[in-house]
């Protein structure tokens, strides 16, 4: 992706924190050894009733994000500019 993204790509990903012991998900460090050459930027937790308005949600995950067990967020990448260029040959 790196390879194609422009100089000022902004990359936005989102995707359910982990349960420890209990399900896989996605967290800030997992994005910076994934994502290698972009800079997380900002995260915020999302609302629950902000996705129902979007998607449906299927119930073992609507449940665990009523209970606060299970979080949705939302991450903004950009490119760093130290390893522009650098990805592009």
């Amino acid at each position: 992706m790196s390879r194609v993204a422009a100089e000022d790509a902004l990359l936005l990903m989102a995707g359910f924190t982990k349960i420890p012991g209990v399900a896989a998900g996605i967290g800030e460090d997992d994005l910076r050894r994934r994502f290698d050459g972009w800079h997380v930027e900002t995260q915020a937790q999302v609302s629950a009733d902000e996705i129902m308005r979007h998607t449906r949600i299927p119930f073992p995950l609507k449940a665990g994000l009523r209970s606060g067990r299970l979080e949705i967020r939302r991450f903004e990448l950009t490119r760093d500019p130290r390893t522009q260029g650098a990805d592009r040959n």
